[in-house]
């Protein structure tokens, strides 16, 4: 069963903006320890680490502040999104290579191949994501989550923060003996296995995930090119395993995002209708800091809007409109059968918006007749602002929990 995120205590930590807010300089060395490990034998700990660093980020509540701790079941769902993709084969000249995630072929990886179970089952199905199999065959969903989180409790996180062999934790307290998710919960007097962040753990998270996520993706690829003998761009490898920027939307998106915008750029409401040629789909909130690919995330730009634009988050106005047209994108969503993970991206918004530091430039225009770029600066007042805009409704949060296109009746 789902860990409700709204229902986890939430930190108290404040912005990244406040300079006591977590032991930054020896958590990042920490981590990087981990990264940057010799001995790896499989890929279970980068794994992990993205499905953390996945699941603090939705964890973030309408205070801007993450949860400080976080259901090991709610990492395991975020480790099956984050495998998903890894379970299709690779395509490598005129063959289709099954990718190994361990350097021994004859030592399975447990959380690739309860990846791998799910994935066979919803593709029997026609479910494209985790969350549509959950909708149609609940049986097999939670089925593959358990497998996860059994896994999870044994290995990595018992061993995740052990990179010397003294060395004290350094992220969340430190994980019980016991084998079982249930004699975990049991040890920790909790319903279910938890993972307990350490003092301004989760915040710190957020801070370096922009850093952390590239490096984490790096060393994964490079580890799957060598465990398979692949002689292939790492960039072609890393967009199979991790999605790419550009995807090959699906069919009638562009048009039903066109009538949403009165075939308009988003950026520029007020300008000129455009062809479809002249748009292309843009992630609102930056790739480069969450892959989020819900319909929610999704807005159409010219091209030079989106290029001036380019990793940075967008101003104040844009997010007042992004907010206001959202129950135009679920609509979208409802009608394609698509995944508009309303709830998500509004969770990734407060974490970025919440954690960026103060006077980080906001883009606001692209100038015309130039390379260059208008922007604001992000200042307490504005990200007061922001956090309003980004809170719940109810009207929104019933669509966001909208069962989807599988649902009965």
């Amino acid at each position: 069963m789902m860990s409700p995120l709204n229902s986890a205590r939430r930190s108290t930590v404040a912005p990244v903006s406040d300079p006591g807010e977590a032991p930054s300089t020896l958590l990042l060395e920490r981590l990087l320890g981990v990264v940057d490990e010799g001995r790896r034998t499989g890929t279970h700990k980068l794994l992990t680490l993205l499905a953390l660093l996945d699941a603090t980020a939705t964890s973030v509540g309408e205070d801007m502040h993450p949860a400080n701790e976080l259901s090991v079941r709610t990492v395991a769902e975020h480790v099956l999104a984050v495998a998903w993709p890894h379970v299709v084969p690779f395509a490598v000249e005129r063959r289709a290579v099954h990718l190994r995630q361990m350097n021994d072929q004859r030592r399975p990886n447990e959380l690739v191949e309860a990846t791998a179970s799910a994935r066979r089952r919803a593709d029997a199905i026609g479910a494209r994501t985790p969350r549509q199999l959950r909708q149609a065959d609940t049986s097999a969903h939670e089925k593959a989550v358990d497998r996860i989180e059994r896994q999870l409790v044994r290995y990595p996180l018992a061993l995740l923060q052990r990179t010397d062999a003294d060395a004290p934790d350094f992220l969340y307290r430190s994980w019980p003996p016991e084998r079982t998710p249930t004699a975990i919960a049991r040890s920790q007097g909790r319903d279910e296995p938890s993972i307990v962040w350490l003092p301004g753990v989760p915040g710190a998270l957020l801070r370096f995930s922009a850093l952390l996520r590239p490096l984490i993706e790096l060393a994964f690829v490079r580890d799957v090119a060598r465990w398979n003998a692949l002689d292939t761009a790492e960039s072609r490898l890393h967009a199979h395993l991790f999605g790419a920027e550009r995807e090959a939307w699906p069919v009638g998106l562009q048009e039903e995002l066109l009538a949403v915008q009165d075939r308009r750029c988003f950026y520029d409401p007020e300008g000129r209708r455009l062809r479809p040629e002249e748009l292309q789909v843009d992630h609102f909130l930056p790739w480069a800091r969450f892959h989020a690919d819900g319909v929610a995330n999704l807005v159409l730009a010219r091209a030079s809007h989106n290029a001036s634009k380019s990793d940075l988050f967008a101003a104040t106005r844009h997010v007042q409109a992004w907010r206001e047209s959202l129950g135009d994108r679920i609509a979208v969503a409802r009608r394609l059968g698509l995944d508009h993970e309303t709830s998500r991206t509004r969770a990734l918004a407060r974490a970025g918006y919440g954690h960026l530091p103060d006077e980080s430039p906001l883009w606001l225009r692209r100038l015309a007749g130039g390379p260059g770029r208008e922007v604001e600066r992000l200042t307490p007042d504005r990200r007061a602002e922001i956090a309003e805009l980004l809170g719940g409704a109810s009207d929104l949060e019933l669509a966001a929990d909208d069962r989807g296109p599988w649902s009965a009746g």
